[in-house]
């Protein structure tokens, strides 16, 4: 069974069997097309597939950076797919691994990182950001530690 999916920019979504149904929703600005794929006898997994209002396939793009491909998902306990991200300025495509589980996959993860790397101009920066965050990290703690044994060097001279 196929199943269609509209999701909005503002994170809500709506299911139907029918891309018509989906068609008739003014908030909907990304289509989805879920096929199920066989995977051994007793599993199976979905594929998600970007498409436009006429079913035919269209990647989805924020600025720059498209997701140009959506692997299928993988395991039985804890789903996660493979997420190809195209970056139109260098020509360079990225992996990433989604672990959230059905269409919420775009919704708590592709657009935003989409919409952040777009805000940031490169994957580059994108991963930059993270390392400038670890440092903030590392100084806040190495603050504390000097403040701490500050306070216990002037408790003992006292």
């Amino acid at each position: 069974m196929i199943n269609y999916y509209g999701v909005s920019n503002d994170g809500t979504h709506v299911v139907s069997t029918n891309l018509r149904d989906i068609n008739d929703n003014l908030r909907v600005d990304h289509f989805f097309r879920r096929v199920r794929q066989d995977t051994h006898e007793k599993y199976y997994s979905y594929k998600y597939i970007p498409i436009d209002k006429d079913d035919n396939y269209a990647a989805l793009k924020v600025g720059d950076f498209e997701l140009t491909d959506i692997g299928p998902e993988r395991g039985t306990s804890k789903t996660s797919r493979s997420l190809t991200i195209f970056e139109h300025r260098t020509g360079k495509h990225h992996e990433i691994t989604s672990t959230v589980p059905s269409i919420d996959f775009v919704i708590q993860e592709v657009l935003p990182l989409l919409q952040k790397l777009n805000e940031l101009g490169s994957w580059e920066r994108y991963e930059q950001s993270f390392e400038v965050e670890q440092l903030r990290r590392d100084n806040k703690s190495l603050t504390d530690e000097v403040n701490r044994l500050r306070k216990k060097i002037e408790e003992g001279a006292k």
